[in-house]
This record gives C-alpha cells, sequence and structure tokens, in this order.
C-alpha cells in the first residue's frame, strides 16, 4: 500500500488543529482526515482550510471516498458538515458513541475497516476513550491529539512498534511535543508539519 499524506492547519487561540487529506495514488481515492474549521471571531471564512483540502482534492483529480472525525468536537470546531454538503458522494464517520450521530453516516466500531482502494485503514477504539477512535494506515497512525497518546501507543492490542508515524488533530503550540514523542519511542515521527 502506497498512501500519501497531506497536511492542512489552522491556528487556533492556544493550539493548531490539524487535518489530513490520505491519498492512495494507485486508486485515485482518498479520506480526509479531522478537516478544521477556523473558530476564530475575526475569521470571516471559518472553511477555508477546508477549502484549501477540496482545492488540493481537485488539483491532483481525487475522489474523497471518507470524511472522517478521530474526536467528535463541539460542532463548528471541524468541517465535517461543510464536507458533507459539499462531497455528496463521500462517506462521513466518527466513533460509534459520538454524541452527534445525524452528522455522520457511518458509526465505527472497533476493528472496523476504511478502504481506498486496496489500502485499507484499520479503526482502533477503547473503551477508555469514548467518542474517540485512532486510524491506522499501515504504519501511519491518526489520533487526536497529544492527550492519552502514550496509553494508546502502548496498548497491547494496538502495539507500538505497529506505527512508525503518528498524525495529531490538535497540538498546543508549546506542547514539546517531537521531543514527547521521541522520549514515547526514537521509531515515532510526529506529524506536526513535517
Amino acid at each position: 500500500m502506497s498512501i500519501t499524506v497531506h497536511p492542512f492547519f489552522v491556528e487556533h487561540q492556544a493550539e493548531v488543529r490539524c487535518g489530513y487529506v490520505v491519498a492512495n495514488p494507485e486508486s485515485q481515492t482518498c479520506a480526509i482526515i479531522d478537516a478544521p474549521a477556523s473558530a476564530a471571531e475575526a475569521d470571516t471564512r471559518p472553511t477555508s482550510c477546508a477549502d484549501q483540502m477540496l482545492a488540493w482534492v481537485s488539483a491532483h483529480d481525487f475522489v474523497v471516498r471518507w470524511v472522517i472525525e478521530t474526536h467528535v468536537q463541539e460542532q463548528g470546531a471541524t468541517a465535517t458538515g461543510y464536507l458533507r454538503e459539499k462531497l455528496l458522494c463521500a462517506q462521513t464517520a466518527a466513533a460509534a458513541s459520538s454524541d452527534r450521530p445525524e452528522v455522520f453516516d457511518r458509526q465505527l466500531k472497533h476493528m472496523d475497516t476504511l478502504c481506498l482502494g486496496h489500502a485499507c485503514a484499520r479503526v482502533l477504539c477503547r473503551e477508555d476513550f469514548p467518542g474517540e477512535i485512532a486510524l491506522q494506515f499501515d504504519n501511519k497512525l491518526f489520533i487526536s491529539g497529544l492527550s492519552g497518546v502514550e496509553s494508546w501507543l502502548k496498548t497491547p492490542q494496538f502495539g507500538l512498534c505497529a506505527a512508525s508515524r503518528v498524525f495529531f488533530s490538535r497540538l498546543g503550540r508549546s506542547s514539546g511535543i517531537t521531543s514527547y514523542c521521541s522520549a514515547l519511542s526514537p521509531a515515532i515521527a510526529c506529524g506536526n508539519r513535517a
């Protein structure tokens, strides 16, 4: 499987919100993971990041199959609703325990799979993190934020060595995330602006 990851960022108060287009060039299909909306009061276009993601998808002739949230945010924190209106054929998905089921076409459970052609992601859920999922495409793990990352990665059924690159959707500006991940494991490279 040869997926590519393309990050998009929005700065919001004390954190950076990250979204990703995960693409499979072989099938020309992709997924949008954790598309951030800008919540800044001065921002007249809170969907500008989602629009940038859509422009990238269009410029590269990909078809969006999935719009996925790894952690269901308060309404307006993500652009999932906006993307759902724009991408009529894409499926929206989040954890089965999400508190906004009306927004999502598919409620994800542990070990579900989401495919982009022959490249499939495994959905990982934990009982102590209701409403959150992790997505594992081969050696790439997508999770919502730094909070709880160590326990996600050290959970025996997920396996620390199963992910060599971790992508976060929410990062504190001064979180020291790269050194934190290096302390967890030298094999972990964090997806913050890298």
